[in-house]
């Protein structure tokens, strides 16, 4: 299996500098105003210039302008976003026969058959990414692997505007190094539990025992950790299924 996670990067706010050129180059955050207050709410996503300045998804709008004030807030505007991401993932269908939409602005692409050797996969992604930004002037990252798990590690590893594939023959490598905290699904309290048993890398998940893994955080945890670490984590893409049939 082959997997394509086609990522769009910092979303709402790319789409509103595309609607709004001028704002591109300066630090810009979507809000959810909640409506008690003018500064009530949290930010939605922001772009590089804001984040550079401290601001982050989920914070507070009053604590973002007390940390960055010259930053544009701009209210969310989701029937709009809904729209550029349904033509996004029309764009991505003509690279897969199946396509997995796993949110508003990313996508999961089982390419396996579209391709044949490495360079094939390179150009693939050459061609997703062009694709998109020639329509619709969005930048894409796009993560290339064996599994979707590994698909969406490299793809958070290549932003923005990034093309990450790990290869077959990296992937043991891959495996050994990477931090169990860059592991989907893996939050800060497993993490930690993880790492009071020796596992600070995946492949750390192999040198312990698994009933000690299992009873630190549970047999589905530790199981999906176990097929990661394995490299036998097989998930399918699963085929959208439209709302008008």
């Amino acid at each position: 299996m082959i997997v394509a996670l086609a990522d769009l990067d910092y979303f709402f706010a790319q789409v509103e500098e595309i609607m709004n050129p001028s704002l591109k180059g300066k630090p810009l955050a979507v809000c959810v105003f909640s409506g008690r207050t003018k500064d009530s709410g949290a930010i939605a996503t922001s772009n590089y210039e804001a984040r550079k300045l401290g601001i982050k998804s989920g914070m507070p709008i009053i604590m973002a302008k007390k940390i960055a004030p010259d930053t544009i807030f701009l209210p969310m505007r989701k029937d709009l976003y809904k729209q550029v991401s349904s033509r996004v993932m029309k764009i991505l269908e003509n690279f897969s026969d199946r396509i997995e939409v796993a949110s508003i602005d990313e996508a999961y692409l089982d390419i396996t058959k579209k391709v044949k050797s490495y360079s094939d996969i390179m150009e693939l992604g050459k061609k997703i990414k062009e694709e998109v930004k020639m329509r619709e002037g969005l930048t894409i990252t796009v993560g290339i692997a064996p599994n979707k798990v590994f698909a969406k590690i490299m793809a958070d590893m290549s932003k923005p505007d990034g093309l990450g594939i790990l290869r077959d023959n990296d992937v043991n490598n891959f495996i050994n190094s990477l931090d169990i905290g860059k592991v989907p699904g893996i939050g800060k309290v497993l993490e930690d539990r993880l790492r009071e048993i020796g596992i600070n890398y995946l492949g750390d998940v192999l040198k312990v025992d698994f009933l000690t893994i299992k009873n630190k955080i549970g047999k589905a945890k530790a199981n999906y950790l176990l097929s990661l670490a394995n490299n036998s984590y097989d998930e399918p893409v699963r085929p959208r299924i439209s709302k008008h049939k």
